[in-house]
């Protein structure tokens, strides 16, 4: 039997493995938890109010081993409980002074801009199939005129 060797320049010294019997496991290391703060965000999807998303940097981070995190992590929350409505955004950027009401305003406006950009797209995909060759004929005109 043969050794599949995968190229350094790919995958790295770590990623050789052996194609044929050799058991295959599993490990991993600690958990990391990170923290961010809560900011102004841009997501169309929210639809009433104003969108929000994590920053970049974490304001705190803590190591846990595997075992102890999923003994003591609880249950996991549902769609609906992932969720936030517009007046608990509102309040969290309020209490982070990360925005003000007329920045909120202005990024609630622009997430129903693009909403409403998105349903266009959509109704006018129904038509893409007559739409495409339209202007494809339409450039081949424009070469043929500018002879």
């Amino acid at each position: 039997r043969s050794a599949l060797h995968v190229p350094l320049e790919v995958g790295g010294e770590s990623f050789k493995e052996q194609c044929c019997g050799t058991p295959k496991r599993v490990s991993f290391g600690d958990v990391e938890i990170r923290k961010y703060p809560v900011i102004l965000g841009d997501h169309p999807n929210c639809e009433v109010g104003p969108p929000v998303t994590i920053d970049w940097e974490p304001f705190k981070a803590k190591s846990f081993q595997v075992e102890y995190y999923e003994s003591k992590r609880g249950r996991r929350r549902t769609k609906d409980e992932l969720q936030m409505g517009w007046i608990e955004r509102k309040q969290l950027l309020r209490k982070g002074d990360d925005a003000t009401d007329e920045e909120m305003r202005q990024a609630a406006c622009e997430a129903q801009r693009i909403r409403s950009q998105r349903e266009k797209t959509k109704k006018m995909l129904a038509f893409e199939f007559v739409h495409v060759p339209m202007e494809s004929l339409n450039r081949k005109l424009k070469r043929f005129v500018n002879r």
